[in-house]
């Protein structure tokens, strides 16, 4: 994910008007993601990245287990 320089000040904006934390989550998948966009929003959304798991898994064993190790893995 490539934090494009319109993102920060429209996330910026939100808030002003908002008293909600702001959730980002489209292609966030990686740690590294997480980093360019955590100063920015208060959730990061990994939806996709959960669901791919589950695709990929071969069991109800296999399935828990990817998604732990992709959890601990964004965990910053």
């Amino acid at each position: 994910v490539d934090l494009k320089k319109s993102l920060a000040p429209y996330v910026k904006r939100v808030k002003k008007y908002f008293d909600l934390p702001v959730a980002l989550g489209f292609g966030i998948s990686e740690p590294s993601h997480i980093r360019s966009i955590k100063k920015h929003v208060d959730i990061a959304i990994v939806g996709s990245a959960i669901i791919r798991c589950i695709d990929e898994s071969t069991s109800s064993a296999d399935m828990i287990n990817r998604i732990k190790k992709l959890v601990s893995s964004l965990k910053i």
